[in-house]
């Protein structure tokens, strides 16, 4: 919370540092996202609206891969699986807090989702989405740079023989690590290692 109001009172990330100390050691994605909604809305905390965001998000992203990968409408039992998944009690818990945890695992099944999204149906949307997915992942939380690669591995184990678009999708992976240490994590994963 305080790195928030700090990015608000004009505290640049990647040139400068923070009078709150742990905000010069940590990953600062969603607090940029967090930050930019405030200042959007004029209102500190109309920033806690990003985790309710995530959620709707992510509700979206496994229903589509569900019924994409089902192939037919989905009934009332997987539809509330699917919510019991994203609306889980650490997603809950910290729905109206400043903790990371609950918008790190719904970006990781928003990651999950659109990968494979866009391996299904081969729609560019997917490819853009599962690369701002794994960019704020990366630059929420330190282990967002764990769960993304994962993710992207274990994916990329069960497409690899499979998919024509892997090339596209390599250089959507390359890009998600690439923008989310060097752009967007620059001053945690670059100048304090």
């Amino acid at each position: 919370m305080p790195a928030i109001l700090e990015l608000s009172g004009g505290w640049n990330p990647l040139v400068g540092e923070s009078v709150v100390r742990a905000a010069n050691f940590y990953p600062h994605g969603l607090w940029l996202l967090q930050q930019t909604t405030g200042d959007l809305f004029g209102s500190f905390e109309v920033t806690k609206i990003v985790h309710a965001l995530l959620a709707v998000i992510a509700l979206s992203s496994l229903l589509s891969w569900l019924a994409v990968e089902t192939g037919r409408a989905l009934g009332i039992l997987p539809i509330a699986l699917i919510y019991l998944i994203v609306l889980n009690p650490v997603v809950s818990a910290q729905a109206l807090t400043f903790y990371v945890d609950g918008p790190v695992y719904l970006l990781s099944m928003i990651f999950l989702a659109e990968l494979f999204l866009a391996y299904r149906t081969n729609h560019r949307r997917h490819d853009f989405a599962a690369v701002a997915a794994g960019v704020l992942l990366i630059g929420t939380k330190l282990s967002g740079l764990y769960y993304a690669g994962l993710i992207a591995f274990l994916f990329c184990a069960f497409v690899v023989r499979r998919w024509p678009g892997l090339r596209r999708w390599t250089a959507s992976t390359t890009s998600v690590a690439l923008i989310g240490v060097f752009v967007v994590g620059f001053h945690p994963f670059v100048i304090q290692t």
